[in-house]
């Protein structure tokens, strides 16, 4: 090992010289510990006025004749640094100290020094202390003599020390490593720190054009080598062979066979366009000599010449007529050491991500479905970025709208995605977040056709279909399409506060538009907090036309919600149930409550032209109510409202007698009061959307559903009032074993 000859450095005559805080409490330490004994004091002014202590550190765990060459007795120089954050260096001061693997590279001159932590120094100076320094060299060395310092579960030492310099391959270079693939850089970036260089990185790319410059990649594959000592990085082709070789490697003859095979038997002229080399040296990892590959080490070294210009420094080729040939005749292959010096810049190999290394990173097991978004504004773009980068499903994207400049408030979008599709703008960022091009369709047309060709391929295609589309026509268009996958539909409520998800079950028994009605149920009985569907921050005009209005809401509760949305939907997707599910934020505190809402089989029954959708949820409070007042008749009125596009009627709530109600074990009367200002709250609720649709009574015991006399005259007089508005009244009455719904119309 190379060592450092401390007489270049100038002697502190007196303890009491000694400048650096820290260098006074390791003497102190020095001198009140056994094992260590002071030798001498020093300065290095090429260290920034560094101070060393010279000791001598007596090991009682070092075995004899240990594997390493271990001395009972090691001379060791302690450097201090005047910066507090730095950690003092140790450093072997023996000429024949063991080079071993956990030991840092040299730097500043100095050989390598003792690697005494696993942690990294900022943690490690919270707590350091002279004197648990001083047992953490004692320990290192014993630890390191008997073969206890690498723990069998640690992850093997690498070949080589880092370097400043990294090389980013593309993510598919394993499947063309035997090619010569040519590369072409695609960006260089050089961190800095005022005028300081920290580092710098080359992207690079498969090339795929010929008229620009590029380098090419000549892989070098090893057999597999037992994990050691780490070495510093080569600076020269001669220094990283001759380190190759002292492995047990044979790089020259692996570099002979790969120029060969890029001249070919044709031969090839010198390509101007391949203006350097890029060698990519692959060296399985082993633990001990008997066991597995545990890992592959990849090292870069850029080499500023082309393969065949680097090919006739090896005197691997000939030249004939401008034509390069490999030299078959040159059996006996020149020593790496009588070939002239070419310097190499060694770089860290670092590949982009495929998919499954997102998911992988993002602690995710499962590729997730093939599916369809539909809808990519604020909360679908939002959607869509998440899942991208953490490999989430295969996702075709549908939404008709284009980008304007009030949705960059609270969409991915860029400034210079203005005017474009929104599909193609949230398509374009996924793969400037990730790299990766997606096979997806993006579809600029409107998904409410749904027997349009497009949908029907996409329906066929599809497993699952997220509804990020924020209106009620395309939840309630796809409940009515027998074809269809499986569907959630998720949005936020008009002032930012709340999100909800509607998800249904695997066998669409519950479908959107029936999950729709019992949310609205929930709201009514105040199962989703306060204020749910109430206010929001204000209006805007987004264009010139009347209908373009946006509601005023910012990009952080978009992010917000959609980010636990995300998840909550991956979870959802494993589960076959139906779900309705709501998520309350306090817009003081930002703390979350959770509602999970009881879901029920939909009911959908024909009348005539019209379709009536219920649940069995209504159905069996129905029958409750009914029970509770026997051997009384009971009855309320229902609220829901009409989808004149699906022809439906949605019942969503029975409304229970007032408390001015007559009933008797013959008949019913229902009460009015409360009854005005209790749908206008239901009203407010909901956002206008529920309203007053009918009544509903009871028959009493032994009695069926069927309607009297009684019931058909009030359906008439029930259907003149509503046939003020166009609309059609509902009666339902509940019997024994029975439910049955009339419709009233005036024609």
């Amino acid at each position: 090992m190379t060592t450092f000859n401390i007489e270049f450095c100038d002697l502190i005559m007196s303890e009491a010289e000694l400048k650096l805080k820290k260098s006074k409490k390791l003497l102190s330490a020095i001198n009140n510990n056994d094992d260590f004994k002071l030798i001498e004091l020093r300065k290095y002014d090429v260290l920034g006025s560094a101070e060393m202590l010279i000791v001598e550190v007596t090991c009682d765990g070092v075995p004899d004749r240990n594997k390493y060459g271990f001395n009972y007795r090691e001379r060791l120089a302690l450097v201090v640094f005047s910066e507090n954050n730095d950690l003092p260096l140790v450093l072997p001061l023996r000429d024949n100290f063991p080079v071993v693997a956990h030991m840092n590279s040299p730097m500043m001159g100095l050989p390598r020094t003792l690697c005494l932590y696993f942690e990294p120094i900022s943690s490690v100076l919270r707590t350091w202390t002279s004197e648990k320094f001083l047992r953490r060299i004692l320990w290192w060395i014993e630890s390191t003599s008997t073969n206890q310092l690498h723990l069998s579960d640690q992850p093997l030492e690498q070949m080589f020390f880092n370097t400043q310099l990294e090389l980013v391959l593309p993510n598919n270079l394993e499947n063309i490593l035997t090619d010569n693939a040519d590369l072409i850089i695609k960006n260089a970036i050089t961190r800095k720190h005022g005028n300081k260089v920290l580092g710098e990185t080359l992207i690079v790319d498969i090339n795929n054009t010929s008229h620009s410059s590029s380098a090419k990649l000549i892989v070098l594959s090893f057999p597999a080598v037992v994990h050691g000592e780490v070495e510093c990085p080569s600076r020269s082709i001669t220094d990283l062979f001759n380190t190759l070789e002292s492995k047990g490697l044979d790089p020259l003859n692996i570099l002979y066979n790969q120029l060969e095979k890029i001249v070919n038997a044709e031969g090839k002229p010198l390509e101007r366009s391949i203006t350097d080399t890029v060698i990519l040296t692959c060296i399985p990892l082993k633990r001990t000599e008997n066991s597995n590959i545990e890992k592959i080490e990849q090292k870069a070294y850029w080499v500023e010449m082309n393969p065949i210009q680097l090919g006739v420094k090896f005197d691997a080729f000939i030249n004939h007529n401008g034509q390069y040939y490999f030299d078959t005749m040159n059996k006996n292959k020149r020593s790496i050491n009588e070939v002239e010096l070419i310097e190499i810049f060694p770089m860290e190999v670092i590949y982009k991500n495929k998919k499954s290394d997102y998911r992988s990173q993002s602690g995710i097991t499962k590729e997730g479905p093939k599916g369809a978004l539909i809808g990519v504004g604020a909360i679908g773009s939002v959607l869509f970025e998440h899942w991208s980068r953490c490999g989430w499903g295969e996702w075709d994207l549908i939404d008709k709208d284009h980008i304007k400049p009030h949705n960059l408030t609270r969409h991915t979008a860029w400034i210079d995605d203005i005017g474009m599709n929104k599909v193609d703008s949230v398509a374009r960022g996924a793969f400037f977040n990730t790299g990766l091009l997606s096979d997806a369709n993006r579809l600029a047309i409107d998904a409410t056709k749904v027997t349009s060709e497009e949908m029907q391929n996409l329906f066929s295609e599809c497993e699952f279909i997220v509804d990020a589309s924020t209106t009620l026509e395309y939840p309630r268009t796809i409940s009515f399409l027998n074809n269809a996958p499986r569907h959630c539909s998720t949005f936020l409520t008009p002032n930012g506060n709340n999100s909800v998800l509607l998800v249904e079950d695997k066998d669409r028994k519950t479908t959107l538009c029936s999950l729709e009605s019992q949310y609205y149920r929930a709201i009514i009985n105040n199962l989703c907090g306060e204020n749910h569907l109430q206010g929001n921050l204000g209006i805007f005009w987004s264009g010139a036309s009347c209908r373009d209005i946006s509601l005023k809401l910012p990009y952080s509760k978009i992010t917000v919600h959609s980010a636990n949305l995300s998840e909550q939907i991956m979870r959802s997707f494993e589960t076959p149930n139906s779900s309705i599910r709501i998520w309350s934020r306090h817009l003081t505190t930002g703390a979350v409550t959770h509602y999970d809402i009881s879901v029920y089989d939909q009911i959908i029954q024909t009348i005539g032209d019209k379709k009536i959708i219920y649940d069995k949820g209504l159905k069996l409070k129905l029958e409750n109510l009914r029970e509770q007042s026997l051997p009384n008749e009971t009855g309320g009125y229902l609220v829901g409202y009409h989808d004149f596009t699906h022809d439906a009627i949605f019942i969503v709530d029975a409304i229970s007698a007032p408390l001015d109600s007559i009933s008797s074990t013959t008949k019913f009367a229902r009460g009015t009061s409360g009854v005005y200002e209790d749908i206008l709250k239901i009203k407010l609720e909901t956002a206008e959307i529920v309203d007053y649709i009918g009544e509903w009574h009871s028959h009493p015991i032994g009695c069926k559903a069927t309607p009297s006399n009684q019931d058909l005259l009030q359906l008439a007089d029930l259907s003149t009032k509503l046939s003020n508005d166009g609309l059609s009244a509902i009666s339902l009455i509940i019997g024994d074993d029975d439910l049955s719904i009339l419709i009233g119309t005036i024609k």
